[in-house]
């Protein structure tokens, strides 16, 4: 018997309905998450195609992944309204959501122009960015005290996605004429287009250092494939979103959600009605301070991390270590493997090891892993997969234990988490076109070298915030230590037994 069933034996069979309606629900948020990993790392996967396709360069695309995080931003701030100030119900936000980004996916691979690739990008990542808000806080309200283990398979599923989506395109990837002179990877200057008609038809056209003994075929693109696969299964998710909102809209007999009245500070009651202040030190200064901090963190935490698997592909494929384009796919996919793995172990973890050790080696693993890609990668096969496997278990916890780390020193609410996701966005906007002005004007390894100034500059904030959180204390220490000794207090004594008094 599955622990599943075990628990659903002691329930009653309307808590017992009530228990799969929400178990049902939060299965289909997981599997949104999923395809949002999926379309994620098909971006990176693709560059390379794309910049054939669009016949444009990668300081253009670079500024097209900017309209990208300008949208995760606005999203960001839309989500909030939407929910918090008007009071959409979660469920239709999303369902909108999970149709527009399966929109997009279809439209994609049909770009006429850089100019429409770029709006395409700035809705998908203004989608993500809302979906991500939506769903983080309606599976809180969805479980209450129980959130943790579905927010932690929610997230897990973004990194399944993402390992999957490079095993998807892999196979439908353009095939290029190697070099006249002999090199590894050429561009399409050696092409010559015998018929137009049977180009786009065939979807193949012949090289010029081909004969007829021994053609060299350069075999276009089939990116609308993987593309589809994506945009259908957003459709049908969000068939089922729209459905849950509907019924529970119509019925309301599944309306599941917990509110929990939130607190004015980070302290506790009896902290808050002490007249000594210095049990409570988390102030409105110290708390604006903070968050800026925060937002600080995740501006260069976003500018290693989405470098990074942006370009990770491209830097295997074309900077001259020697990986063809289905090796690439599968480094990719070893990368966002790892990254999967490290999140589901990191969640185990952190019930022994405290973040704030958790945090640091992680932080000190990434740049470690960032400076072997920069000094092995590039010359060795080997040292390249090595140093992406290790960037992959080190970077994937980051963003999670900032959050985490972040609540011990503050209490995290939505303005909070709304302050990082624009942090993040910034600095994935700055970082995106200028890593791709480096990549189109130096040479490809360039990414590496905004990756690697990126996490230097996460960690001197990190370090910063930390002595700043140890002036002022563990917020959770100091509830813990409040309410322990208020309980001491509100205890009733007992008279000794078995002693005397002399």
């Amino acid at each position: 018997m599955g622990v599943v069933d075990m628990i659903m034996e002691k329930r009653s069979p309307t808590t017992r309905k009530q228990f799969q309606y929400k178990m049902l629900k939060t299965a289909t948020l997981i599997a949104m998450w999923i395809t949002s990993g999926l379309f994620n790392s098909l971006a990176g996967t693709t560059l390379v195609d794309f910049k054939e396709k669009l016949d444009t360069d990668f300081e253009k695309l670079g500024t097209v992944m900017v309209f990208r995080t300008v949208g995760n931003m606005l999203g960001c701030i839309i989500s909030c309204v939407l929910r918090d100030k008007i009071g959409i119900q979660s469920e239709l936000i999303v369902g909108i959501t999970a149709a527009t980004c399966s929109l997009v996916n279809f439209l994609k691979p049909w770009s006429p122009s850089i100019a429409f690739f770029g709006v395409l990008n700035f809705v998908e990542g203004c989608g993500q960015s809302c979906a991500n808000t939506v769903n983080n806080a309606l599976l809180l309200s969805l479980w209450g005290s129980r959130a943790s283990g579905p927010v932690h398979a929610f997230h897990f599923g973004f990194g399944l996605g993402a390992f999957l989506g490079p095993l998807l395109a892999k196979d439908f990837l353009s095939v290029r004429c190697p070099d006249t002179d002999g090199g590894n990877n050429s561009s399409t200057a050696g092409l010559v287009v015998v018929n137009t008609s049977a180009v786009l038809d065939a979807s193949t056209v012949r090289c010029k250092n081909s004969t007829e003994d021994n053609p060299l075929i350069l075999q276009k693109d089939r990116l609308e494939i993987p593309f589809s696969v994506v945009g259908s299964l957003l459709a049908l998710i969000s068939i089922g979103l729209l459905t849950f909102y509907f019924l529970e809209k119509c019925s309301g007999q599944f309306r599941l959600t917990f509110t929990q009245p939130p607190k004015a500070s980070g302290c506790s009651e009896s902290a808050e009605k002490s007249p000594r202040k210095s049990t409570c030190t988390f102030t409105k200064s110290f708390f604006f301070k903070f968050v800026v901090g925060l937002f600080f963190l995740y501006m260069f935490i976003n500018t290693f991390e989405g470098v990074v698997y942006s370009y990770l592909f491209t830097f295997a494929y074309e900077g001259g270590t020697g990986f063809s384009k289905p090796e690439a796919a599968y480094l990719t996919s070893a990368y966002w493997g790892s990254y999967t793995l490290s999140r589901l172990l990191a969640s185990l973890i952190a019930h022994f090891v405290s973040v704030k050790i958790m945090i640091f080696v992680e932080f000190v693993g990434s740049l470690g892993s960032l400076l072997s890609m920069l000094f092995l990668g590039f010359s060795s096969k080997a040292g390249m997969w090595a140093s992406a496997c290790l960037l992959g278990v080190f970077s994937a916890p980051v963003w999670p234990s900032g959050i985490a780390w972040g609540d011990r020193y503050v209490k995290v609410k939505a303005s909070v988490v709304a302050a990082t996701d624009v942090g993040a966005g910034i600095g994935g906007s700055i970082c995106m076109w200028v890593a791709g002005h480096l990549v189109e004007n130096k040479h490809t390894r360039s990414y590496l070298y905004v990756a690697t100034s990126g996490c230097v500059c996460a960690f001197v904030v990190l370090l910063v915030m930390q002595i700043a959180g140890i002036r002022h204390r563990d917020r959770h220490e100091t509830l813990s230590r409040d309410d322990d000794k208020s309980s001491q207090r509100d205890a009733p004594t007992k008279p000794l037994q078995g002693l005397t008094q002399e």
